[in-house]
């Protein structure tokens, strides 16, 4: 954790962000930011999350869209909110439908079964989730891999928030529906893990409806004055619980009336 700074509260996240990106590059464990800076709020950590994106961009990755997080009422529960959270994604982090995680690449990284949105017209503003369907071109099946930075996957809201909500990898499948021939909330989603299911669920899991979650979303974004840009990607959030994954895995995903996406783990 960077040393602190004395009456500079900007160097402080800015420094923060620094030592989260180098942990995420460098492969290296991080030690939780509330430990060493208790004072820390929730807006301050949306500020390091902020300056970790400005770092990425400013080295020449590519924002492709958002990641959301907290999506079901019980992860709610269990980290004292009643939101959504939501990261970004980068160029960098998508692998091809059928691709490889590669282990040498990321920390302690865990999968999760998603659906994603591929917005086709800009969102922004009050909208409700009929708008979000209507300005969404595509759903596709997904697999988030997350990786938080923080040693043996500890961390609490804060920590995660500025760590980009464990933002690391994800695959979206070539099946792709439009959203309105999906139920979004009944349609059933199985998890593998080596051919054999591993968690089971319904989209409904994500907040009754994952188009719901998007709204929320576009609403806070436009609290900050950002707005949705067509062509987005939006991982909706975990579906289950997440799996534990290690060399040699082979992870799929499949969604009722939408399809399939797989990924192979592998070090090299």
């Amino acid at each position: 954790m960077p040393a602190k700074v004395r009456n500079n509260p900007f160097v402080k996240l800015k420094r923060i962000a620094q030592y989260l990106n180098e942990c995420e590059f460098e492969r290296k464990e991080a030690e939780q930011i509330v430990k060493s800076y208790p004072e820390i709020t929730i807006e301050d950590a949306y500020l390091i999350q902020r300056e970790l994106v400005k770092l990425k961009v400013s080295r020449g990755s590519k924002i492709i869209g958002y990641k959301l997080a907290f999506t079901t009422r019980t992860k709610q529960r269990s980290m004292g909110i009643s939101t959504v959270g939501f990261g970004y994604l980068f160029d960098y982090m998508r692998i091809d439908d059928g691709g490889e995680l590669n282990l040498n690449e990321v920390i302690h990284p865990k999968a999760e079964a998603e659906i994603a949105f591929v917005i086709g017209d800009d969102l922004e503003g009050n909208v409700s989730p009929y708008e979000v369907i209507e300005a969404t071109k595509y759903v596709a099946p997904a697999i988030e891999f997350v990786d938080s930075r923080y040693k043996d996957f500890k961390f609490e809201l804060i920590d995660v928030i500025a760590d980009n909500f464990s933002a690391s990898r994800f695959a979206i499948g070539a099946d792709i529906k439009r959203p309105n021939e999906v139920d979004l909330r009944l349609s059933g989603v199985i998890f593998e893990k080596n051919g054999l299911p591993e968690k089971t669920g319904a989209l409904g899991a994500v907040l009754g409806n994952p188009a719901i979650a998007v709204s929320q979303l576009v609403k806070f974004l436009s609290m900050k004055g950002e707005k949705v840009k067509a062509g987005s990607i939006i991982l909706t959030g975990s579906i289950t619980e997440a799996i534990d994954v290690s060399e040699g895995d082979f992870i799929r995903v499949s969604i009722c009336g939408v399809g399939e996406v797989s990924t192979f783990v592998v070090r090299k």
